[in-house]
């Protein structure tokens, strides 16, 4: 019932017959022996005599059309005072080759232990999902299968590591000796680089390591200095910007990246990152925060054609089942009108909750807060949470290919090659102009080219309250063609009408990108010679 602290355990090891399986029953022997740390009783412990930890529990692959090879160990240890032996072997789903087929394992003293190793061959085209490998040992003629895991609980002001000698309270857990494997459908984008600030302790860049995605995790020493324009993206983890200060210190670099054409993803924040210039636009969290509890509860796509959804995963409305736990929390409750929401989803009985994943541009770059919680989802393996982080990690190449796509449709782009087009979409700035704001005015100089995204935009010839309607413009219509080339005067005002968001070229980032593409120079003078000569003939 107790002995004293710093002892080695005093076991006493019976037999007890359950179910007609042999089970050891192992309980500390009262020490009486005077100790001037005092005494500790620890209950019995029911545990089997042979356990098995897998080095690994889980393995995340990506579905694909050549086999692929696992390399596994476990380790078998020796709970009882006698010896054994027996054959350890790992049970395959069908159509796995598993080498040693088994493997004889003896161990002579208590506590003692043996690592065996094994592979397993999975087929080609093996369908996506969740598999399981089994490990058992047969001692004699009963088999066991379980890994046992004790959980200790140190005295209080008791310094260093609490072991089976020193703890005042010990409790086993029994699971089966199992290796899940997640074989995920999912493309990953590959040979973008990231950087990852880790907040509370959670698994996100472990699993996405898996599918060979590169990240450097953030030290402190590196907020202040460290080069970030060297990352295609920065993912912060869940309340990392709450529980390290050198991030909320130095938080304008991080967005100073993203409007140098940088993508930053945060995960779920409390209270604290409200209000304090973390984010490019205000917002606000409701009280108490927005979450949703029920993990099946709807998932509504408020942009079914996002590039989020589509690139370089096809999101489906299947991809929001088998959630665990929960959808999501710390959602926003209120954000500033340049915020574009993607996601909504509410428990039984509430109101849509659209503020769980919310993106906008800033700058030449992307801001994207999701309160759902991938931190749960990804390490239970759920493939559609891994499927939908996959495209969110392909946000800074899925942006520029939506930039790609919308100039495309643009008379003034349209003859560039892919490559052009991806030059020019990476130096476009965003921009938002309120209802009723000028973007220009009749007579400043402007070397700025200005291409509607979203909303109308009035061209207005005149002053002093008595301006001229000319023309509105819409999506896709590009104005100061001219200007972009040199410091010339405006030849009318534009004002927005309505909320407009525009894409910008500045006149120097323009002139050096023709500059580094002689052939671009030339498409862009013939295209800019058309447009003159229809709008000369428009006017005679």
């Amino acid at each position: 019932k107790g002995r004293p602290f710093g002892t080695p355990p005093i076991s006493a090891v019976c037999r007890v017959a359950l179910g007609g399986h042999e089970i050891r029953l192992r309980s500390p022997v009262v020490c009486r022996e005077a100790f001037p740390g005092g005494f500790r009783e620890l209950p019995p412990a029911v545990i089997p005599p042979i356990a098995l930890q897998p080095k690994t529990d889980r393995i995340f692959l990506q579905a694909g059309g050549e086999r692929q090879l696992l390399e596994l160990q476990v380790i078998i240890r020796n709970n009882s005072s006698q010896a054994w032996e027996g054959r350890v072997e790992l049970i395959a789903p069908s159509g796995w080759v598993v080498s040693p087929n088994a493997t004889t394992v003896t161990l002579d003293a208590p506590g003692e232990t043996k690592t065996v190793r094994h592979e397993a061959r999975i087929p080609a085209d093996q369908p996506a999902g969740h598999y399981t490998l089994a490990y058992h040992i047969c001692c004699g003629d009963r088999d066991y299968g379980v890994a046992v895991t004790p959980i200790r609980q140190g005295a209080p002001g008791l310094g260093g590591l609490t072991d089976s000698a020193n703890c005042i309270r010990e409790e086993f857990i029994l699971t089966p000796a199992q290796v899940d494997v997640h074989i995920i459908d999912a493309i990953f984008v590959q040979g973008l680089k990231y950087a990852y600030i880790q907040g509370a302790d959670e698994e996100v860049r472990d699993v996405l390591s898996s599918f060979d995605i590169e990240f450097h995790l953030v030290t402190d020493e590196e907020m202040g200095s460290l080069d970030l324009a060297s990352f295609d993206g920065i993912i912060t983890g869940p309340n990392a910007y709450l529980v390290r200060g050198e991030l909320r210190k130095y938080a304008g670099r991080f967005l100073e990246y993203v409007h140098g054409g940088g993508t930053l993803i945060v995960q779920y924040q409390g209270y604290g990152y409200e209000g304090r210039d973390f984010t490019p636009y205000p917002f606000r969290y409701s009280q108490p925060h927005d979450r949703v509890t029920h993990e099946d509860a709807p998932v509504t796509m408020l942009e079914p054609d996002h590039f989020l959804f589509r690139l370089p995963n096809a999101i489906q409305p299947e991809d929001f089942d088998g959630w665990v736990r929960d959808r999501g929390l710390y959602f926003f409750g209120e954000w500033d009108k340049r915020y574009r929401t993607l996601l909504s989803c509410a428990d039984p009985g509430e109101t849509p909750h659209e503020g769980g994943m919310v993106e906008c541009y800033y700058g030449q770059g992307t801001f994207l807060y999701t309160g759902y919680s991938f931190f749960r989802q990804l390490a239970a393996g759920v493939s559609g949470a891994l499927r939908l982080c996959a495209n969110i990690l392909a946000l800074p190449e899925a942006r520029i290919l939506e930039r790609i796509d919308f100039l495309k449709k643009i008379s003034l782009f349209s003859r560039l090659t892919d490559d052009q087009l991806d030059a020019v979409a990476r130096i476009m700035t965003e921009q938002w102009i309120e209802d009723g704001g000028f973007i220009c005015r009749e007579g400043d100089l402007g070397d700025e080219l200005y291409v509607v995204y979203r909303g109308e935009v009035k061209v207005l010839k005149g002053s002093g309250g008595r301006e001229k309607c000319l023309a509105v413009t819409r999506r896709g219509d590009c104005l100061g063609e001219i200007a972009v080339l040199g410091d010339v005067p405006r030849t009318a005002s534009l004002r927005a009408g309505g909320d407009v968001q525009l894409l910008i070229i500045k006149g120097p980032d323009f002139l050096n990108l023709l500059r580094e593409n002689p052939d671009m120079s030339i498409q862009m003078i013939k295209l800019l010679v058309n447009r003159l000569v229809s709008q000369g003939r428009e006017g005679a």
